[in-house]
């Protein structure tokens, strides 16, 4: 009995999680190219992004995701990047590849960027169910799956800063979703008549430098909604010294998200490190050691034209 509970609770938890895409990110207030495509090369600078996320910790199955990610700006306007994320969680498997675009333009006191992302996504279940004894050789949708499910999809952002100080930005996840495998994706995934508006990732920020620059503390709220998971509010305060060799930051959700979290991290020289713990407040924490998430990211440099905005490369934590 405990066993089929297991995997009942396994399976919805992976309907739940499929389709989460940026949610499960909890350190984006420090890179937010990973859920806003307009942020893409804000920085000026060429950057790598290796970011490993273990939600759940100890809890058999729980969601794991790896991602690779690169931005920066080719031209004084024009920001390129690209994104792998490998996620799984229980038996099933997602590959998500994504491309990104950004122009920036304004200038004096107001700087703002409009972006895009294409996405491909592939969703795959491991051979192993089909012989587990809750598998149905008569299931379409299974055996379709385990020979991969894939479709495209889009997302647009809007990011924007006000005098060193102010940023605010907006994205649009899952804004286009169209198939592109032989089987009826509205069977596998049954979000696609909702209207692509109803999901969000909305968030807004000051800087506030304290002693003539020695430290910085950096509030920041976001509110988004991705599918299957309810409006979540996130309440983020992030704190800088020494010129960012030491980083700090809370985070508290409320809404679906309820959770506490902290992060601690370094920026030294061309190399970037930050490690970070959430626990949730709901009762299934007692079966799991929290989610912890990793992130290290290397800066490669800048083109030679992109001065003005390389001052902005110290923003970024």
């Amino acid at each position: 009995m405990k066993n089929i509970l297991v995997v009942a609770l396994l399976l919805l938890l992976g309907l739940s999680a499929k389709c989460q895409d940026r949610g499960l990110y909890t350190q984006y207030y420090m890179n937010l190219e990973l859920v806003n495509p307009a942020y893409t090369g804000t920085d000026g600078e060429h950057e790598i992004l290796f970011n490993y996320r273990n939600r759940w910790a100890g809890f058999p199955g729980n969601p794991k995701m790896i991602s690779v990610a690169y931005d920066g700006l080719i031209t004084d306007r024009v920001g390129l990047g690209a994104q792998l994320h490998s996620e799984s969680i229980g038996a099933l498997n997602r590959l998500r590849l994504q491309l990104q675009y950004a122009y920036h333009f304004g200038g004096e006191d107001l700087d703002m960027s409009l972006g895009l992302t294409t996405e491909y996504h592939q969703y795959s279940l491991d051979n192993d169910v089909l012989t587990s004894d809750f598998y149905d050789a008569n299931d379409a949708i299974i055996m379709a799956a385990v020979d991969n499910v894939s479709f495209f999809d889009m997302t647009l952002g809007f990011h924007g800063k006000y005098r060193e100080d102010l940023f605010f930005g907006a994205a649009l996840p899952s804004l286009i979703r169209t198939r592109i495998s032989s089987i009826d994706i509205e069977d596998f995934d049954d979000t696609l008549e909702e209207s692509p508006l109803d999901y969000y990732f909305v968030y807004a920020g000051y800087r506030w430098d304290m002693k003539g620059g020695d430290y910085y503390l950096e509030p920041s709220i976001a509110v988004k909604k991705v599918r299957r998971i309810d409006t979540t509010i996130d309440f983020n305060l992030k704190a800088g010294f020494l010129d960012d060799r030491l980083v700090g930051g809370l985070s508290y959700s409320t809404g679906a998200g309820n959770r506490f979290g902290f992060l601690v991290g370094t920026n030294i020289d061309n190399f970037q490190f930050i490690y970070s713990y959430d626990a949730s407040f709901l009762d299934f924490q007692e079966f799991n050691a929290g989610g912890h998430e990793i992130t290290i990211g290397l800066t490669l440099g800048q083109m030679t034209n992109n001065t003005d905005r390389a001052t902005d490369a110290t923003n970024k934590f």
